[in-house]
């Protein structure tokens, strides 16, 4: 799968997002267009300047940044998922950890009733503001709000499919990502995941695979993996593990 991922152009701050944390140093928010099956392109506004592997660490008044970039995993599950658009199309989808909301917006654009969530004020703002400056390419207009994986909401409905990307970077993160989505996917349903290797050492990495992989056996969550992708950048290699739910 080719990535879609154009041109970055320079973007102006966006006050609310930016008000939150007092951010006075860091970079503002670019443009990234990314190229729909339709020959379209959405519009994600997020930072590009700043280096992944920093914006893990960087937290500005209890404010990390990390969601305000839109990371190798999430271009990695877009592209996927537009090659094979009749996975979301005319589905429930919920994205967990949705940042930026690469994924979700390209679930919306393809025909998914999308539901997008987050955790973090300052992430929700930005998503909501993607979501809207993207309005007239999404079929239904995905709904966004916060979800604590810890403590999910009970949801009328539960989702047919679950998406998320790059947000398990310890092993901490494991179990709460799959309480999440345990406690929101449909009997049947799927849980596609994007993982890339961004940081720690090799032997941290298989750790956390190890974990993803033991937590869902517990959860009756049969795994496979649909597609992998080295960069060359930095020679690493990301998978799309896709879950279903027995």
């Amino acid at each position: 799968y080719q990535r879609r991922v154009h041109g970055v152009y320079f973007f102006s701050k966006i006050g609310d997002a930016i008000s939150l944390c007092r951010m006075t140093e860091l970079p503002t928010y670019d443009h990234l267009h990314y190229q729909l099956p339709s020959q379209q392109s959405l519009v994600i506004s997020c930072y590009t300047q700043l280096p992944p592997d920093e914006a893990l660490s960087l937290v500005c008044g209890g404010e990390d940044f990390t969601g305000q970039l839109v990371w190798t995993g999430a271009t990695m599950l877009a592209d996927y998922i537009c090659s094979h658009p009749e996975t979301v199309s005319g589905k429930r989808v919920l994205e967990l950890g949705a940042g930026a909301g690469l994924p979700g917006l390209v679930c919306a654009a393809l025909g998914a009733t999308a539901h997008l969530t987050d955790n973090s004020p300052t992430t929700l703002a930005l998503l909501r503001h993607n979501v809207d400056q993207n309005a007239s390419l999404l079929l239904s207009p995905p709904i966004v709000s916060d979800l604590d994986w810890s403590s999910p909401p009970a949801f009328p409905k539960k989702f047919d499919l679950v998406v998320a990307s790059d947000i398990v970077y310890s092993a901490a993160g494991v179990r709460p990502m799959f309480n999440a989505v345990a406690h929101t996917l449909a009997p049947h349903g799927q849980f596609f995941l994007g993982y890339f290797p961004h940081a720690g050492s090799t032997e941290q990495n298989t750790e956390v695979l190890d974990l993803i992989h033991s937590v869902a056996d517990g959860y009756a969550l049969r795994s496979r993996v649909v597609f992998s992708r080295i960069d060359p950048d930095v020679q690493k290699e990301g998978h799309i593990f896709l879950f279903t739910l027995d």
